[in-house]
């Protein structure tokens, strides 16, 4: 019973370290805290459903709880399990902030692990917001939705991209993603007005392919704004058109390798 016990309070005073810096933690919320509320999500995070290490409110943490689920029960439901949740809270969107916590969203943000977003006043989070149209995000400064250059038929189409994402295919308008949640994968697909939805795992015809830089789309992209820390070089490649039955080149930053 001792050893019990011991364990449980080794277990609380971690908890309280680790989570010492959250805004949702306050020192007042530490002095009132005893064994008896210890949960095992709490290891993890002090609002259930969010994400380790970050800062996450528990409204927050109970949208990813349900997408989580949603997602899980869908390899056995069905995508539609996950579209009409989707429609309810919308779909997890991954972009970066300059700032860690927001008084009008309910952002989650983490620590960037590259280097150079960790500059003195120029300080880049990673982030993930739940949206149904990223356009709508793009009103609030702090928020920073990165995108990627396509070309097709000598036009230029700007697309917004989640972070740290790679495209499958380009179909009418709209790209194709391979997403993950804790081991668990869907469809994602988002047009160039901005518009995002989740659907089943698409199969790719032809797979994206390496590619030197488009002159047309490196011009392009000089001539785009973001914070001057955020990437570090572009990353080019041709993605297969569905329908017209061909590759067209792409190009979008990123950030590191870490």
């Amino acid at each position: 019973m001792e050893k019990a016990l011991f364990k449980l309070l080794l277990l609380v005073s971690f908890f309280l370290t680790t989570h010492a810096q959250q805004s949702d933690f306050s020192p007042k919320n530490q002095t009132d805290f005893n064994s008896n509320d210890f949960k095992p999500h709490m290891l993890d995070h002090i609002n259930k459903g969010c994400p380790n290490n970050s800062q996450c409110s528990k409204e927050t943490g109970l949208k990813m709880q349900r997408w989580s689920k949603a997602l899980r029960e869908s390899k056995k439901l069905g995508i539609r399990r996950l579209t009409n949740t989707a429609k309810k809270v919308g779909i997890p969107f991954d972009l970066w902030s300059r700032a860690k916590t927001s008084k009008e969203l309910k952002v989650i943000t983490w620590d960037s692990s590259c280097p150079n977003h960790n500059l003195p006043d120029q300080q880049i989070f990673s982030a993930t917001i739940f949206v149904k149209d990223i356009k709508d995000l793009m009103k609030f400064d702090d928020l920073v939705a990165p995108t990627l250059l396509l070309l097709k038929n000598k036009k230029i189409q700007q697309h917004y991209i989640p972070r740290d994402a790679s495209p499958m295919f380009y179909d009418n308008g709209t790209i194709h993603y391979l997403m993950g949640n804790q081991g668990d994968y869907y469809g994602m697909k988002i047009s160039s007005k901005g518009i995002i939805s989740v659907n089943s795992i698409q199969k790719v015809s032809e797979y994206p392919q390496s590619k030197s830089c488009h002159p047309a789309l490196m011009k392009k992209w000089k001539q785009t704004k973001a914070p001057k820390n955020l990437y570090k070089d572009v990353s080019c490649s041709s993605i297969w058109d569905a329908q017209a039955k061909k590759y067209i080149p792409i190009l979008y930053g990123w950030t590191c390798h870490i």
